[in-house]
């Protein structure tokens, strides 16, 4: 049964956008980009935005510096100067082409999604070469009967 943040990230992907290819949805498109060699990338990097906000928020409120640092109201404002002083960030995820310069900003969810693309291949590529391994007998008695445990229990899993 599906969650909702599994819903949600479907209707994410499901959404339809033009794209310079054509009109396509986002997974569509998502999945195009990996079959053409593009890569992803998580970056952290400084929210100026929401400094400007918070340096605005302290500059408002600055009446409720009392001089107190106990009184609550204080607390809150020394506390929001304290993380203004540390700075603030947030993650941002890129997709680049393959022999491209420039990125593309994207979500989270889309960035989940290419990697669990990279993923799949990788199972994929693993239980090949596990079979290729074992046809060609050079694979090792444990790989072996892992691979029959898994046949097994797939089966069992769909025979009763």
């Amino acid at each position: 049964m599906k969650t909702i943040q599994d819903h949600k990230k479907d209707a994410t992907l499901n959404k339809v956008f033009r794209y310079n290819e054509g009109v396509m949805t986002r997974l569509e498109w998502l999945k195009m980009m990996y079959v053409r060699g593009a890569t992803v990338r998580e970056e952290t990097k400084r929210n100026y935005a929401a400094e400007e906000k918070l340096q605005q928020w302290i500059y408002d409120n600055r009446n409720d510096n009392s001089g107190n640092p106990n009184w609550p109201a204080t607390k809150n404002w020394l506390s929001k100067k304290e993380e203004l002083k540390a700075g603030i960030f947030k993650t941002v995820y890129y997709l680049q082409e393959k022999g491209q310069n420039s990125f593309i900003e994207i979500t989270k969810t889309e960035y989940d999604r290419f990697k669990m693309f990279e993923l799949e291949e990788d199972i994929a590529t693993q239980k090949y070469n596990l079979q290729n391994s074992i046809e060609a007998g050079i694979a090792t008695d444990k790989e072996v009967e892992e691979d029959m445990q898994t046949d097994l229990s797939f089966f069992h899993k769909y025979a009763n």
